[in-house]
C-alpha cells in the first residue's frame, strides 16, 4: 500500500470529497491494489483512473478482487504516458467541464486534482524525468491544492545510476528533485507550486534491492502541491 503510507494521504481523501471534478491517476497502476484501497477509503470510483503499460496487469487485479465489469467503477487506460508530447498537450485549449470520461490520458489535460506515481521516474534519464514531470503538470488541474505525489529510488547525492539489469539512469536526491519541479529552470514558478521531499531507509515492502555496482538507494517519497 503505497498511497496510505505517504504524508499527503489524508489531503488527498479530502479532494475527493469537494464534489468538485477531482480526477485521480495512478500511472503505473499494475494490478490496481492502491487505487482500490483508495475508494474503499471513501474517494468516489467513477473519478478514479488507473492507467499502465500492461492491461494484462489491470485484467490480474480484477480476478484478484473479484470485480465484475458493472461493479467495477474504477476506469483504466493502457498507454505509455512517456509518449505524451508536454508542448503539445500545453497547447490545448482549456478543458470543458462537460466533457464526457475520459478515454485517453490526453483527455485528462488540466482535470486531474490528483496523480500519483510511483517507481516510475528512477527508470529515465535526467532529461527524461524532466519531460514526463512537465507531462504530468499538464494533466494537473489549475486549481490550488491539485497534487502530484509519489515514491522511487533516490540517492544522498543526485547523480548517474546503475539499474539492477545494468542500464544506466539518474538517480534524484531532496535537492535535485526540487530543483526540477520548482523555481528556476524547473516545471513550475516558485510561486505556483511547492514541492516537498525525503529519502527513507528502505524497509523490505518497498521493493528496493541494493545493487553491488550501484551507489546506496533510498526511497525517495516526495510531493508537489499547486499554490
Amino acid at each position: 500500500m503505497r498511497l496510505t503510507r505517504h504524508w499527503v494521504y489524508e489531503d488527498v481523501l479530502k479532494l475527493g470529497k469537494t464534489g468538485d471534478d477531482n480526477f485521480f491517476l495512478d500511472i503505473g497502476c499494475c494490478m490496481g491494489t492502491d487505487v482500490r484501497k483508495l475508494v474503499v477509503d471513501g474517494y468516489p470510483p467513477n473519478k478514479v483512473i488507473a492507467s499502465d503499460l500492461c492491461s494484462e496487469f489491470w485484467d490480474i487485479g480484477k480476478k484478484l478482487f473479484k470485480a465484475d465489469a458493472e461493479g467495477d467503477k474504477i476506469r483504466f487506460i493502457q498507454e505509455d504516458i512517456t509518449e505524451l508530447d508536454p508542448k503539445a498537450l500545453e497547447s490545448m485549449p482549456s478543458p470543458d467541464n462537460t466533457l464526457a470520461a475520459p478515454n485517453t490520458l490526453s483527455d485528462l489535460h488540466q482535470r486531474c486534482s490528483v496523480i500519483h506515481i510511483s517507481y516510475v521516474f528512477h527508470f529515465f534519464s535526467k532529461e527524461q524525468q524532466y519531460n514526463l514531470a512537465c507531462t504530468l503538470a499538464s494533466l494537473l488541474s489549475p486549481k490550488p491544492g491539485s497534487i502530484i505525489f509519489g515514491a522511487q529510488v533516490g540517492l544522498a547525492e543526485a547523480g548517474e545510476r546503475t539499474s539492477a539489469m545494468g542500464y544506466k539512469t539518474f538517480g534524484q536526491c531532496p535537492l535535485s528533485w526540487k530543483e526540477l519541479w520548482v523555481g528556476e529552470g524547473g516545471v513550475f514558478s516558485a510561486d505556483a507550486a511547492e514541492c516537498e521531499a525525503k529519502l527513507f531507509e528502505p524497509e523490505p515492502k518497498d521493493a528496493i534491492t541494493p545493487n553491488p555496482i550501484d551507489k546506496k538507494p533510498y526511497l525517495l517519497k516526495w510531493s508537489v502541491k499547486r499554490l
